[in-house]
């Protein structure tokens, strides 16, 4: 969907094929919810963006499915046809439990049965160390509307 990398380049200073690769990934992480969700497959708390544990992140995948929801109409066609429905969102809450050890090993053993581990590094060391919080916020553009990225 080339609206959604537009938008998210307009966000964030990644090249194309960097928002292209976020986007694939991003579809990834939809799947696999959807997948445990299907199989009525439950993880202790349920699954996690971040296991502060182990110190491994991926932000970006959520900063992309942010964006993609803004494009409701793709999102729903896409969710309908490739995951069976709609997938719904929770914003992360103060109020939730950080995951425990045992939690992070369940969720990225699941995400390495499911997906391979070649899914699981690159989730979890090199977006984890490309896309840190820190990284993040320095690719973070300044709001802009309607501006291609390149005229930044």
């Amino acid at each position: 969907n080339p609206l959604v990398i537009y938008k998210f380049r307009n966000q964030y200073a990644v090249s194309e094929a960097q928002a292209r690769d976020i986007f694939t990934e991003t579809k990834k992480w939809l799947w696999f919810c959807a997948r445990l969700e299907r199989q009525q497959r439950t993880l202790p708390n349920g699954l996690r963006m971040r296991a502060p544990v182990i110190h491994v992140n991926k932000v970006i995948i959520d900063e992309m499915w942010h964006v993609f929801i803004l494009f409701m109409r793709d999102y729903q066609r896409f969710c309908e046809e490739y995951l069976g429905g709609i997938l719904y969102h929770s914003p992360g809450s103060p109020l939730y439990e950080e995951m425990d050890e045992d939690e992070t090993r369940a969720q990225l053993e699941c995400i390495s049965e499911e997906l391979g581990d070649e899914t699981l590094r690159k989730w979890y060391v090199e977006y984890g160390e490309t896309y840190s919080p820190a990284n993040l916020l320095a690719l973070l553009k300044p709001p802009v509307f309607g501006r291609p990225p390149e005229a930044l």
